[in-house]
């Protein structure tokens, strides 16, 4: 006999069996992941509607199958579907997002803008203004940003139409220091240990390599579904 589990999200606590259990969380966090910088303002909303899905579920199915979850979750829409429809009614534009901002929400609204995320523009920035020569590049990027920053008007994540499909996160379940290059590996798909292998390589060969390391270490996020996993327990 399967034994039952406990999903809970919020205050609302769901029985499934094993098997769908898994493909609840799975699909839980791979909207969230799709939702990205808009997970704070859109999540709410899709999570009562899952809430409110799976109460209905639950009063003709008490213990729900794997065979049930995947019925839900094609009517509520693959993760990207869910995203996509979230903002649907946003605004385009250029905009500083100072939901996401580290500075001035120039470069978040930028990424946004540009589709791109706001951590490569960052770093673009960053050695534009370490680097620059002639030093005239690097006063010319200071001043164009005084400008977009005064320019551009602020705006919410969820007001805007335009989404980053790909992120770059650190990896905190497989660091050994910040998770940045468990965060590349996971960014580009590709193996962990050369990943580490060539940042340590840059580290012992040049100073630019601890730079560019300790950069990203600060402009990077943390990846959130990550760090804090969703609760399950088993009830006997």
């Amino acid at each position: 006999m399967a034994v039952p589990k406990t999903y809970t999200i919020g205050t609302h606590c769901f029985t499934l069996t094993s098997q769908a259990e898994s493909v609840l969380r799975s699909y839980h966090e791979k909207v969230k992941v799709h939702l990205g910088p808009f997970e704070d303002s859109l999540l709410g909303a899709f999570e009562s509607r899952l809430v409110e899905a799976l109460t209905d579920l639950q009063k003709k199915e008490p213990l729900l199958s794997k065979k049930s979850i995947e019925q839900l979750i094609s009517k509520l829409g693959s993760p990207r579907e869910v995203a996509d429809s979230g903002t649907a009614q946003a605004k385009t534009g250029w905009y500083r997002v100072n939901a996401h901002k580290m500075l001035g929400g120039v470069a978040a609204g930028t990424g946004f803008r540009l589709g791109i995320d706001p951590v490569w523009i960052r770093l673009a920035l960053v050695f534009i203004a370490l680097a620059g020569t002639p030093y005239q590049i690097t006063w010319l990027a200071l001043v164009l940003y005084g400008i977009l920053y005064v320019g551009l008007p602020n705006i919410e994540p969820n007001e805007l139409t335009t989404q980053i499909p790909k992120r770059l996160y650190r990896d905190p379940q497989k660091r050994i220091i910040a998770g940045v290059a468990s965060g590349i590996s996971n960014y580009f798909n590709v193996s962990l240990f050369w990943t580490r292998a060539l940042l340590l390589i840059s580290l012992l060969f040049a100073l630019t390599g601890l730079l560019v390391y300790i950069t990203l270490w600060i402009l990077t996020p943390k990846e959130k579904a990550l760090s804090k996993p969703l609760e399950v327990k088993v009830v006997s």
